[in-house]
């Protein structure tokens, strides 16, 4: 019997009349995908390029002066994440984790009729959920970083060296258009990471209460990648994640692929059918019975 049953006290009775006898039953409840999360590191995504332009542009003008002169490019500032980004990332981490639970909730309870212990998830997922927030950390200024190794690139390359104010207007352009992308690269980071730490979350959750199987649920808008459309509508299970990509063979959970916004719909295996519960409850009256 999973932990998940003890954890939540459940009477034999009511699971009885839920699952009818039947091996497992779908969820009567849809899970959402976290966009509200997604906009959110969005937002951030937009607050850092909003103070990157600035933070950057005093070197490309003197780079650009440098070039001009025919000398060597001043070296780039060094990074300094500002320090809203581990407060707001802490935010979104834990906006995520509270979606993540609610989710599960409405699943459990309309499917179940169970009140789940909402502390008891987040001592589940708290290791998983900072070791994300970390990465993200780490990942965004790589991110940034590689935007300031690019632009010293575009600056440093002999074939953009002008000849003459136009084409030194058009090395200034480039850079320019370098140092807008800091928004976009990290807006891609929002989009492939949030759908992947919440898969993680749901599989997590799923595990501890002894079910394996779900069943895919995609957007259904034209964004869907064929691949991930076939796979709407069928069942499949955490442990042996489908292919999302016959080109490539990767095989991925729902929202584990880059940019899926897939949802898996849980499926939820009846513990009076594998001898945990009935059990319990069959030795509890024959001990019941002998006194």
């Amino acid at each position: 019997m999973s932990n998940f049953y003890n954890v939540h006290a459940t009477d034999t009775r009511q699971l009885s009349r839920r699952f009818r006898n039947q091996e497992e039953i779908e969820s009567l409840y849809e899970p959402k995908y976290p966009f509200s999360v997604e906009r959110e590191y969005k937002r951030l995504a937009g607050k850092l390029q909003k103070d990157f332009s600035p933070y950057i542009e005093p070197w490309i003008i003197a780079s650009m002066t440098a070039i001009a002169n025919a000398q060597p490019i001043p070296e780039p500032p060094a990074y300094i994440a500002p320090d809203y980004l581990i407060p707001q990332l802490e935010a979104i981490t834990t906006l995520l984790m509270r979606f993540s639970i609610r989710q599960w909730e409405i699943s459990v309870k309309r499917t179940l009729g169970i009140d789940i212990n909402r502390d008891y998830y987040r001592a589940m997922l708290d290791t998983q959920m900072n070791h994300w927030q970390t990465e993200q950390m780490q990942r965004i200024n790589e991110r940034v970083n590689e935007i300031i190794t690019d632009l010293r690139s575009i600056l440093e390359d002999p074939g953009t060296m002008p000849d003459g104010n136009a084409e030194l207007a058009k090395t200034a352009e480039k850079a320019k258009n370098k140092a807008l992308q800091v928004q976009a690269s990290i807006n891609q980071l929002a989009i492939s990471t949030i759908g992947s730490i919440y898969a993680a979350n749901m599989h997590q959750m799923n595990l501890d209460a002894g079910n394996d199987k779900y069943k895919w649920v995609t957007k259904g808008d034209s964004q869907v990648r064929p691949d991930h459309k076939t796979l709407d509508g069928t069942i499949q299970y955490w442990s042996t994640p489908p292919v999302t990509n016959k080109k490539t063979g990767d095989k991925n959970a729902p929202g584990e692929d880059w940019g899926c916004r897939c949802i898996a719909q849980l499926i939820f295996n009846n513990p009076l059918l594998v001898g945990g519960l009935i059990a319990n409850a069959v030795s509890g009256r024959l001990a019941r019975r002998r006194a």
